[in-house]
């Protein structure tokens, strides 16, 4: 593990800009970030040298990410650990986690040299940005979750934490929005950017991200390879669920929603779930999955499995409906890119910003996925081939333009210009 300790300024007169990227989480969407910001800075040469600033655990758990950065050193692009000190002391004092990170980035940020920084997922270090020590050079933040603007969406009827929340955000993103050295706030939701530019007074621009990400091509052949190899019958319709198994994807909901599907629709249907369970709920889930293949004639497949990023989209390209099947999700997904650029409609949570996407894109179904019986609803729909729910090709097509790896380039190279 590469762990920088002091590095000496470097001070030449004609060097590259330098930018510190900064990501100490390390599950979900997190290292498909690093591995395609390191990819799109190489394949479309923006000008500049990128160094990552990763977590031990990042290091242990995605080796794969880190070899591929590595790989790529004769090009500008480094990664670096922060030390088991450093790592152990954010873990045992978790409210003091992003006081600690965000010290970290600034020491990094001053021993490197940087002309740059880049917070990719600034929500919780908003407090110390405000409150810590100044960023020794200019910076930028990925924001992933504003919420205050949810109020304006279709379907959403916040309870009274999730009020106190949003007044929370939007009182920090305010006050963050003020500081001198940020110059760029990205986000994935266009909804928020265009809030955040009516209400909020700031010199910093406020931009898009696309949220692109690398994908391996994926013939027909391979996809029906797959079907044989997973043993899906033909007959069957694949309704599929991709990514980390937790509690916030609505597992359990699923196939409780499964369990109450009559049998001679259970024969036309095959329910997929790839990805890894999470450990607390895996042994209900494993329970779950035993009890419906004792009495339900749905096909249930479980890939209890981390699946590389650069593998999930044959499983998109294999399955007939996506199953987005969150539970009071906040923020935008992947899933829903993914499941445009496959073409393939989806079965969806209705709340919140995903619900307001795949309304307004017209890319499926939208329901209450935190009631079963919503869910079970949602499948028989799909299994009528209804023309309402079919996807909107030309709004899909968009969706995939929008967050194309040559949009992340102009998003980034903005960013040292």
């Amino acid at each position: 593990m590469q762990v920088l300790t002091a590095i000496k300024p470097i001070h030449t007169t004609n060097r590259r800009m330098r930018v510190l990227a900064m990501e100490l989480e390390t599950e979900g969407h997190h290292p498909s970030y690093v591995r395609n910001f390191a990819k799109t800075w190489l394949e479309h040469e923006i000008p500049g040298d990128l160094d990552f600033l990763v977590s031990c655990k990042f290091y242990q758990r995605h080796p794969d990410v880190v070899a591929y950065v590595r790989s790529l050193t004769d090009h500008g692009l480094r990664i670096h650990s922060i030390s088991d000190a450093d790592e152990k002391r954010m873990e045992s004092i978790p409210y003091l986690r992003y006081f600690h990170g965000w010290k970290l980035f600034c020491q990094f940020a001053k021993s490197l040299n940087c002309d740059h920084g880049l917070l990719m997922y600034s929500d919780f270090f908003q407090l110390p940005m405000l409150v810590s020590q100044r960023s020794p050079c200019p910076f930028s933040i990925i924001y992933f979750r504003p919420t205050y603007h949810y109020q304006k969406l279709s379907n959403y009827q916040p309870s009274w934490k999730e009020k106190f929340r949003a007044a929370r955000k939007k009182w920090l993103i305010a006050r963050v929005l003020k500081l001198r050295k940020l110059e760029r706030v990205y986000s994935l939701d266009s909804l928020a950017i265009e809030y955040m530019k009516q209400h909020f007074k700031t010199k910093a621009s406020i931009e898009f991200l696309p949220d692109s990400f690398a994908i391996a091509p994926v013939s027909a052949s391979q996809v029906d390879l797959l079907r044989r190899e997973l043993g899906i019958d033909e007959s069957r319709k694949i309704f599929c669920l991709v990514g980390v198994l937790d509690r916030r994807k609505g597992v359990r909901e699923l196939l409780e929603a499964a369990m109450t599907i009559p049998e001679s629709d259970g024969k036309r249907i095959c329910l997929l779930l790839v990805g890894k369970l999470q450990s607390d709920q895996e042994p209900e889930i494993l329970a779950l999955l035993k009890q419906m293949k004792q009495s339900s004639a749905i096909q249930v497949l479980l890939l209890n499995e981390f699946v590389p990023d650069t593998e999930i989209q044959k499983y998109y390209e294999l399955s007939d409906v996506i199953l987005t099947t969150y539970q009071k999700h906040m923020g935008a997904s992947s899933a829903l890119i993914r499941a445009a650029l496959a073409k393939r409609p989806v079965l969806s949570s209705d709340y919140g910003l995903m619900g307001e996407i795949v309304r307004r894109r017209q890319m499926g179904l939208t329901i209450d996925t935190t009631q079963p019986k919503e869910i079970a609803r949602g499948i028989l729909a799909f299994l009528e081939d209804r023309p309402e729910y079919t996807l909107n090709q030309q709004y899909a097509a968009e969706m995939v333009q929008e967050n194309s790896s040559a949009r992340l380039a102009a998003a980034l190279r903005n960013m040292i210009i």
